[in-house]
């Protein structure tokens, strides 16, 4: 992941979200996926284990029924007998991690089955007694403040719970109107107050989140410039290390892997004629055609050092290696970087190419072959200079192993 994505969103998206406040508390669409996606499975299996409590304090109300509305007794204990069921269904989904708007919703529905259920009690019970038996419906609404669901869940539970106690109260209450304002105070306030609590907690988590985002996308930006060379842009020689380190430890199977090793022909001569800052210049040019002619997928360059470049080749055999070098090769000669000081009278800058391929069953010895295609570039000086090492149809830098301990270089 690089420093300018992280969780499929950029850092301009990041970085116009509110960072103290969040009255909507909603995210832009790929930071909200990303949210309920990183949130999602510990939050559903927090909902799963609170559900087992709220579903333990539901058959605890039983109690209550016993000494309160004994005449609905049995009734009650049927009620629960069926709404169990439902309520391990609604455990069981959420224990799988569905989408948020189903996970939350069926834990509001659920809310509202056992407040519907208890309130089909209250209104069957002749019982003298049976007003207690409203202010248990405290319960739940404090059940949903402990188990933070989300505000806008939250708002459409309570609406529902509220109409139905209103229901009840009247039919309970009658037109006694002090009795009615008392409870209407009550259990209106306690809806408002955990409202604010859970929207308070909501924007808080949110905006927690949305901090943890921004120290990660520091932290990826930071890894990422350790780890890039800041003249050319190119990965530096600590990413090639640690990434040949991931190869050697990390695969299994058949590894098929070739390495370019890249230098400029006459450095030296360019810098000395037309100084360090336009060298500068060269080895950026040099590094973006380099990084043009290779494939979108499995390649990577790196900037190994002064005036050098290597280039690891996934997948590929030592011809198919040379071919690319010879592509990189014929691309710098063609930008027709001038040269005022070049020996051998092309005048434009060049570059020699020594090629080295590896295939193996038993590990990567990444040194090795970084050393052959070091070995190659060598001879590809040794030998004029402009040209890639070792041409087409020789093997003289191949190395192949045949196991971890039986290896050998083909070729003359």
């Amino acid at each position: 992941m690089t420093s300018e994505t992280i969780l499929g969103m950029d850092e301009q998206q990041l970085s116009a979200v509110p960072t103290r406040f969040l009255p909507l508390l909603r995210f832009p669409p790929a930071i909200e996926a990303a949210y309920q996606r990183e949130t999602g499975p510990a939050r559903s299996r927090e909902l799963f284990w609170r559900g087992w409590v709220g579903l333990a304090i539901y058959f605890a109300m039983l109690v209550s029924d016993w000494y309160v509305t004994p005449d609905v007794f049995v009734t009650a204990l049927l009620f629960r007998l069926v709404l169990t069921p439902i309520v391990l269904v609604i455990l069981f989904i959420v224990w799988h991690n569905p989408p948020a708007v189903v996970r939350e919703g069926l834990l509001v529905v659920a809310v509202l089955l056992i407040v519907s259920s208890h309130l089909g009690l209250l209104l069957l019970s002749t019982a003298p007694t049976r007003e207690i038996q409203l202010h248990i419906l405290m319960l739940p609404i404090l059940f949903m403040a402990v188990q933070r669901i989300p505000f806008y869940h939250a708002l459409a539970g309570y609406l529902g719970v509220w109409a139905l106690t209103q229901v009840a109260i009247f039919l309970v209450r009658g037109k006694l109107p002090t009795e009615m304002v008392a409870d209407e105070i009550i259990f209106g306030g306690a809806v408002i107050l955990c409202l604010f609590a859970i929207y308070d907690f909501d924007r808080a988590t949110r905006l927690n989140y949305l901090a943890s985002l921004r120290e990660r996308l520091l932290s990826l930006r930071l890894v990422s410039l350790s780890r890039q060379d800041p003249l050319t842009g190119l990965a530096n020689r600590r990413a090639l290390d640690e990434i040949l380190g991931a190869m050697e430890i990390g695969r299994s199977g058949r590894i098929h892997l070739a390495v370019l090793m890249i230098d400029v022909d006459h450095f030296k001569l360019y810098n000395d004629s037309l100084g360090h800052p336009e060298g500068d210049v060269c080895l950026r040019r040099i590094a973006g055609i380099v990084r043009s002619e290779l494939r979108e997928r499995g390649d990577m360059a790196f900037r190994f050092g002064g005036e050098e470049f290597l280039v690891l080749l996934q997948g590929l055999d030592l011809p198919a290696a040379i071919a690319i070098g010879e592509r990189v090769r014929q691309a710098i000669e063609a930008a027709t970087i001038p040269h005022p000081a070049e020996p051998a009278g092309r005048k434009v800058v060049t570059v020699s190419v020594g090629t080295a391929a590896m295939a193996t069953d038993d590990g990567l010895d990444a040194g090795r072959l970084v050393a052959a295609a070091d070995a190659a570039l060598y001879e590809a000086k040794r030998n004029g200079r402009n040209l890639v090492y070792p041409p087409l149809g020789e093997g003289r830098a191949e190395l192949a192993v045949i196991s971890g301990d039986d290896a050998a270089a083909f070729g003359s």
